[in-house]
């Protein structure tokens, strides 16, 4: 089975440091975990990456 390929825009990371939306939050670092893990092949922008 193939992995699911995700493109991420700018919006996604931001939620990592959302202190005041714990939900988002928490669930946006379970998802980094699971690209970390290897369930997704993810593509960003090229602004992103500078």
């Amino acid at each position: 089975m193939r992995k699911p390929k995700l493109y991420l825009e700018t919006s996604v990371w931001n939620f990592c440091f959302a202190d005041d939306a714990l939900d988002r939050k928490l669930t946006t670092l379970q998802f980094f975990e699971q690209i970390k893990q290897g369930a997704y092949d993810i593509f960003v922008s090229d602004m992103v990456k500078k």
